[in-house]
């Protein structure tokens, strides 16, 4: 059995070992209180598999260069956004205007998307309805050269082919 520090014996998920030299492993309450996340919103980001997690002693650690492969922390070790609290630009009024102004932007285009959907809808129906009319017209048109044909054909008959031709469509 490997040594408890082993890498190749610890179990790890990601591909960071415990031991590496790739920077400082953090707690997952320090990783988040260091990137402005909860806890537990790390832990489902580890649950999903895009934030990979180092297991110590049966508890998660986030490497730093995961923090900073992940967009959490930018290289100098700091985080990409602002934590949720006072300074949040979410919580002030800026911020929200911000967001108020772009959900209403949303709702004019989502308006604007679903009178396209029903436009598409009718014009579904339009093209339906003239794909059916020219498969009609076309069979009518193949109908029409078949009669022409056989007329052509009892034309150029003789008496007793003609004869039989005629009585022949008279019985169909």
């Amino acid at each position: 059995m490997a040594a408890p520090g082993n890498p190749a014996e610890s179990p790890t998920r990601g591909t960071t070992p415990a031991g590496s030299p790739a920077g400082r492993v953090l707690p997952l309450n320090e990783a988040a209180e260091l990137v402005g996340l909860t806890e537990k919103a790390l832990a489902r980001r580890a649950e999903r598999g895009t934030l990979r997690v180092v297991l110590r002693e049966g508890k998660r650690h986030v490497p730093r260069s995961e923090l900073e492969r992940t967009g959490l922390l930018d290289p100098a070790g700091n985080p990409t956004h602002a934590p949720l609290g006072e300074g949040s630009p979410v919580l002030n009024p800026a911020g929200l205007s911000a967001l108020l102004g772009r959900l209403e932007a949303l709702a004019g285009e989502n308006a604007t998307l679903r009178q396209l959907e029903r436009q598409t809808g009718t014009l579904a129906a339009q093209v339906e309805t003239e794909r059916r009319a020219r498969e009609a017209a076309e069979e009518q048109l193949h109908n029409a050269r078949a009669a022409a044909r056989e007329f052509e054909q009892i034309a150029a008959a003789g008496f007793f082919e003609r004869r039989r031709l005629l009585r022949a469509r008279r019985e169909r």
